[in-house]
């Protein structure tokens, strides 16, 4: 707990993103500021997902940020909140065109309470998003989410890019940049457990989908 004698949250260098950007250096992270210095990070990380990821109050996002930075972590995954788990990004909406001020305020504030406490984080942007009838797809109601298929359906592949767009370039007020712009987004998953091999394209037999993936294949 904050204040404790295990409190380990003096290990971190608050706040998070002040030395710049996250980049990769050979098999290491460093950050790299305006001037092109190099700031060596190591990266000790937890989970926060579904409902975890948007606190009702602010107070219980700074709850939980100060138990984070207590436990001496600087990196927080944010995982699975684009769909399934309510809440998610779309309010459990009927459509993935818009994402949800209220969900989004709720995220933002926590992205912010992690940042002033010198923790970095890390989005899972893709995990869980269904595809919708207005997404203008056909066979839309046969894939239960937007997994697999985006690396053939050109469709699906301009969804998802118009959610990035969307999630990336949404403005968050408590740090004053959008969240693609904020040096304390160290890392980004695009697209979570979507490789083909565990997925079983059977389940396609009968859609378009189908048909395009056994062309390409075959070809």
């Amino acid at each position: 707990l904050k204040g404790t004698a295990l409190d380990a949250s003096f290990v971190l260098d608050a706040p998070a993103g002040k030395h710049g950007f996250v980049q990769r250096d050979g098999d290491s992270f460093v950050c790299v500021d305006d001037s092109g210095s190099k700031t060596p990070i190591k990266f000790f990380g937890t989970n926060i997902g579904g409902k975890g990821a948007f606190p009702d109050t602010h107070e219980e996002a700074d709850m939980l940020a100060d138990s984070i930075a207590a436990a001496g972590f600087n990196l927080v995954r944010v995982h699975n909140i684009d769909g399934v788990s309510v809440p998610n990004v779309f309010d459990n909406a009927d459509s993935g065109k818009k994402l949800s001020d209220k969900q989004m305020d709720k995220l933002c504030y926590l992205l912010s309470a992690l940042k002033q406490r010198g923790i970095y984080y890390f989005l899972d942007q893709t995990v869980a998003r269904k595809i919708y009838a207005d997404d203008g797809t056909e066979d839309y109601d046969k894939i239960k989410s937007a997994k697999a298929v985006c690396y053939f359906d050109e469709t699906l592949i301009g969804i998802l890019e118009n959610y990035s767009e969307m999630f990336l370039g949404y403005y968050n007020k408590y740090t004053g940049c959008k969240i693609g712009d904020d040096s304390a987004l160290a890392l980004i998953d695009l697209n979570n457990e979507d490789d083909l091999i565990p997925f079983d394209i059977r389940t396609l037999i009968g859609t378009h989908y189908y048909d395009d993936y056994k062309k390409l294949y075959n070809e």
